[in-house]
Formats: structure tokens, C-alpha cells, sequence
């Protein structure tokens, strides 16, 4: 990850961030957190996931700090209406979204346009069975016609780009997921089909896409708006701790 341009976005830019959770130095990551996160950490059973836990919300302070010129222990967070997190300073235009499932994160950052963005692992389920809980009918309809050695990818394409549409509007799980479609298929581009209206939202208000990741896992990303550009990089935790002290130091 070069460190040109690394504090700078611009208002079509939409920054994804990817880096592995794992093998980071936990406790000095701790330190950049705040209380209300160290609880959350601790309230994990198993080290494993605490250590997971700490690293994407660190990772999140840091990429945050990259572009703001502040210190990452010095940003204060809210939650919107249904629990979005939120920068608490109101003269601050960024939005952003952070998702992490087993070894991997993804973390989202724009300027004054809405975001979300998921990555699912993918495990080795029931597709059919899981369909009727977060698929729409369309959907369902469409996954069973996929092949059944292409159906697990197929589903957890879905579940991602459905999932990635709840966090960018701000919903979360209180938007009916069987009340909108998404398309199952491999292409990079995917736009939301029916029922959007009813929620006083538009298709032509997001875009959606499908994010590259690695196998086995599978991601997603929803932007309000159009004409963005998605500018994805993969790092490191101890890259962007490398280039946060440098740029707040300045």
C-alpha cells in the first residue's frame, strides 16, 4: 500500500480496505481503543475472537486516521437510529462501514455518501434451507435453478450484496430482507431490482458491487449514488499502524 494520496479522497472515491485480523499484537491494539470498545472485545468468550474483534476496530481507527490527519485513540464514534456507527463530529463528511468474518476485514470509507459492505466466510450450509429466512421469493427462485456445486457461492453472493444494502441505508436487519431483490450471478455490477419504493428508497439512489476477495470467503459493497470509483487495497494492521504515525505526527 503506497502511502501516496493515502490521506487523500476525493468525494467520487469509495476507499476498501482489506487486512487479516489475525497474528497482530492484540494488546498494543487495545490501547487505541476506546472503553466502550474494550468491553465489546471482552465480552468474547474465546481469545480468538477477541483478538479479531480488536484488530478490525483498530484497523478501522487507523484507516480513519489516514485520511482525517488525526490520531485513531482521539476519534469518538455515535450510533445513528438503528445502531449505525457514526464519526460523533458533525463538520466531519466521512462515512464509512467496517465488516470481518473469521481471518479477514473489509473496511469502507467515503465522502458525505452513505456506505455499507459485508464479507461472509463462506461455510459449508444448507442453501435451500437458509434461503427462506433472507432470500426474497425472486431469489429463492433464482437459487434454485443454480447448479448444485455453484449453489453455495451463488447464496453467500446474494447474502453479502443483501447484506451490504441493510448497512449502507442505515436499516440493518430492520429492513424486511425478503422485500427487495438482488441478482445471484457472477457479474462485478448488480443493481437492486423491486420493492425499494415501498421503503422510500430508489434504485437509482445506490449502486451496488460486488467487492474481489479471496476464496473461500465472498463480499459486497452498496454506495449512494453514482459516478463513484471503488479504489480497493489490501494492507496490513501493522502497515496502516506504520503510516498513522507518520501522517499524525506531521
Amino acid at each position: 500500500m503506497s502511502t501516496h494520496n493515502d490521506l487523500t479522497l476525493g468525494p467520487a472515491d469509495v476507499l476498501v480496505l482489506g487486512f487479516s485480523v489475525d497474528d497482530v499484537d492484540a494488546p498494543k491494539l487495545r490501547l487505541i481503543l476506546d472503553g466502550a470498545e474494550r468491553l465489546r472485545a471482552d465480552r468474547f468468550v474465546y481469545e480468538l475472537h477477541r483478538q479479531r474483534f480488536t484488530a478490525a476496530h483498530a484497523g478501522l481507527r487507523l484507516a480513519l486516521s489516514l485520511v482525517m490527519g488525526r490520531p485513531p485513540q482521539s476519534l469518538r464514534f455515535r450510533n445513528e437510529a438503528y445502531g449505525k456507527p457514526a464519526l460523533a463530529d458533525p463538520d466531519v463528511d466521512l462515512r464509512f462501514n467496517l465488516s470481518h468474518a473469521d481471518s479477514r476485514a473489509l473496511i469502507a470509507v467515503t465522502r458525505d455518501r452513505e456506505v455499507g459492505i459485508d464479507i461472509e466466510l463462506e461455510r459449508q450450509i444448507e442453501p435451500l434451507d437458509l434461503a427462506p429466512i433472507c432470500f426474497s421469493l425472486r431469489e429463492r427462485a433464482a437459487l434454485q435453478r443454480v447448479s448444485e456445486t455453484q449453489r453455495l457461492r451463488a447464496f453467500f453472493r446474494g447474502w453479502t450484496r443483501k447484506e451490504s444494502f441493510i448497512k449502507a441505508n442505515g436499516r440493518g436487519f430492520s429492513y424486511p430482507l425478503d422485500s427487495f431483490d438482488v441478482s445471484l450471478d457472477e457479474s462485478p455490477e448488480i443493481v437492486l431490482l423491486t420493492n425499494l419504493p415501498a421503503h422510500n428508497d430508489s434504485e437509482l439512489q445506490w449502486k451496488m458491487q460486488s467487492v474481489n476477495v479471496e476464496s473461500p470467503f465472498a463480499a459486497a459493497i452498496t454506495v449512494e449514488g453514482t459516478g463513484w470509483r471503488l479504489i480497493r487495497r489490501d494492507t496490513s494492521i501493522s502497515e496502516l499502524q506504520e503510516l498513522a504515525a507518520i501522517h499524525t505526527s506531521r
